[in-house]
Parts: structure tokens; C-alpha cells; sequence
């Protein structure tokens, strides 16, 4: 048997936004079976508590989101995407649009909705090419480059680096992510060019 998780401090959810919980019973099951090996990522090993609630955190999304008053940008790992899901149902419900910008969401999302794993409202997703066409109050940029990384959809917007996109007054950033160690340089850099 073979086990891959991701972070442990994320692999076991409490409250997961798709209700669907970890079936913790299989896994003394599998460790009976005899396991081969265990593969897992660590980026929070080091983290004394878990990485809380993910319904704590579409709480304050859900805030966020009622509460805008320009565009309303949100930088993840274009993985998660039960994550992508909250983000999109929120905006559905607050009558907002959503763009998807950078190419690891692009893909990431096309292939969770090919698998079935994402069941975006109808309606909500507009091209970047169309967000003109739209209050900025009224848009959602789901956008890549949560950890800093030079050419990302992100550090293109926050350096003017996009026809379509870039940051005015009203605007907020949200980075839904944790910082991976050793990038916390390079997503200052990029926080700081937007404020």
C-alpha cells in the first residue's frame, strides 16, 4: 500500500468546505496491510497548531467579498480547489463575477471540472478579456502567485504588467496561502508594490 497525503496539517480536515471528511478508520487499516510507503508534504511541519478551519476561512471571505469596494483580488495554490469552489459559490451569492487569471489556475481548473471535482455556477466566470465590462466592485480575480514568484499572474498585475488587470485604490488583496519558507522576501516584495 501506498499513501500520499498533502500537508498533514491540511490532510485531515475538520469542517472541509465539500463535507466530505477523512476516513480516518481506513488508515490503521492500511498501516495493518503493511504500508510501502507514505509520501507527504512538510511545508508545515513546523507549525505548532493545524491550519484551522477552512469554514473559518470562507467566513471571512464571505465578508470580504460583501463587502468590496473595488476589485477584490484572491491569490491561492491552483490546487486547491475546494478553495476555488468556496471562492466562486460566494461570489455567486453575492452576485459578483469571477475571472481566473494565471495559467496553473487555468489548467487546474479545467481539468477539476473535466474530473468532476469543481461545479462552478453558471454565469459567474468571465474571460480576463471581458472584466472591463464589469464594475470593478463587482469582480473576483482568482489569481496565481500566492508565494512571490516573479513571472506569476500576480507579480505581472502588482508590477503594471497586464493589459486587462492591475490595482487601483479600492482594490484588496487576499493571499489564501501560507508562505512557504524562504519566500516570505519575495511576497513582501510583491504586497508591497500593490499597497
Amino acid at each position: 500500500t501506498e499513501i500520499y497525503t498533502l500537508s498533514l496539517h491540511d490532510a485531515l480536515p475538520i469542517s472541509p468546505l465539500d463535507g466530505k471528511l477523512t476516513a480516518y478508520g481506513r488508515l490503521p487499516k492500511a498501516g495493518a496491510d503493511g504500508v510501502t510507503a507514505m509520501v507527504t508534504d512538510s511545508t508545515n511541519v513546523e507549525a505548532p497548531q493545524s491550519s484551522g478551519s477552512e469554514t473559518r476561512v470562507m467566513a471571512t471571505m464571505d465578508r470580504y467579498v460583501s463587502e468590496q469596494k473595488g476589485t477584490l483580488y484572491v491569490t491561492l495554490f491552483s490546487s486547491n480547489l475546494a478553495r476555488i469552489q468556496a471562492v466562486f459559490d460566494l461570489a455567486a451569492k453575492h452576485e459578483k463575477k469571477v475571472v481566473i487569471f494565471g495559467r496553473s489556475l487555468i489548467q487546474n481548473v479545467a481539468i477539476g471540472e473535466k474530473l468532476g471535482f469543481l461545479n462552478l455556477p453558471v454565469g459567474v466566470r468571465v474571460a480576463v478579456e471581458k472584466v472591463n465590462d464589469h464594475r470593478r466592485e463587482d469582480v473576483v480575480v482568482i489569481i496565481s502567485g500566492s508565494q512571490g514568484e516573479p513571472f506569476s499572474a500576480l507579480n505581472r498585475v502588482a508590477f503594471d504588467e497586464n493589459r486587462f488587470l492591475h490595482f487601483e485604490k479600492n482594490d484588496r488583496l487576499i493571499v489564501s496561502a501560507r508562505i512557504i519558507p524562504g519566500n516570505e522576501k519575495r511576497v513582501a516584495r510583491v504586497i508591497n508594490q500593490v499597497y
